[in-house]
């Protein structure tokens, strides 16, 4: 990895977020940049419009406070990590969208929100709105969650899917950054008799992750997620992987992304790659 987006909006999620970002920066010797949305002013219900000057002084407070964030960062690693910040008006997602591309970043780091159950399943968040969006990976870091070197990675893998080249090259990234070992589980309904898939799917990780560490898992339950957080927890697991594919309007309706239920529900962070 050459660059490292963090996109925050300094909440304490954002602020967990920073801490994985410049240790990933630091491991990885990329360079950190610091990216910021903001609202632009609106008039005051009385007002028939806002004044350019308070739009401008807008501006300018949003740029000195990720001044302060970037100095505070340089401080703190003694100046040993390259750091650039900007800020930008506008929907956050697609600004950050539009950073990553300009900026060719290879990935974006954002905190999770402790959220509402109602919000969750209705609304869901920047984090799951990048995750659905963005082409450049998102590593979606809970709230509650503290930096630890990954050696042990879980990729959850749908053995009747096909893992892209990109996908493949981060998970490789990241098992060779940490020096760690794969565990690669694919979670199948209770009625699934996976035998000759079950194979292929083998022999695909095989090649995938020649000259890594991994250990290939097959798991029968009815609810995903659960099963997912269950081995996490079973295996001490410190990065989660996951593969979301595109599915048809309709089937996306009546049936949630495992992804977006994942990253509301996860304890350690979610790393999104589209397969």
């Amino acid at each position: 990895m050459k660059s490292i987006l963090l996109a925050t909006d300094y909440s304490k999620a954002a602020s967990n977020g920073l801490q994985y970002a410049v240790a990933l920066t630091k491991n990885s010797k990329a360079k950190l940049i610091l990216f910021h949305v903001y609202d632009e002013p609106l008039p005051a219900a009385d007002a028939p419009m806002v004044f350019p000057s308070a739009i401008k002084q807008y501006e300018e407070d949003n740029k000195r406070a990720i001044k302060i964030l970037e100095r505070k960062i340089l401080a703190q690693t003694s100046g040993k990590i390259k750091v650039e910040s900007h800020i930008a008006p506008g929907l956050p997602v697609d600004e950050i969208i539009r950073i990553t591309k300009k900026k060719r970043v290879d990935l974006v780091v954002t905190g999770i929100p402790e959220t509402s159950k109602v919000a969750k399943v209705f609304t869901g968040s920047t984090s799951t709105s990048l995750i659905n969006k963005s082409r450049v990976p998102v590593l979606a870091v809970p709230v509650k969650s503290k930096f630890r070197k990954a050696k042990k990675i879980v990729l959850a893998y749908d053995y009747t899917k096909k893992i892209n080249p990109h996908a493949v090259k981060a998970i490789r990234d990241f098992a060779r950054l940490f020096k760690s070992q794969i565990l690669v589980l694919n979670v199948v309904k209770l009625e699934e008799e996976p035998a000759y898939a079950k194979a292929k799917a083998m022999v695909s990780i095989k090649n995938a992750l020649k000259g890594i560490k991994y250990r290939l898992f097959f798991s029968y339950s009815e609810n995903i997620v659960d099963e997912i957080n269950l081995f996490i927890r079973k295996h001490k697991a410190s990065l989660l992987i996951m593969l979301p594919h595109k599915h048809p309007l309709m089937e996306r309706f009546l049936y949630p992304s495992n992804t977006k239920s994942m990253v509301f529900q996860t304890d350690i962070p979610l790393l999104s790659l589209h397969a």
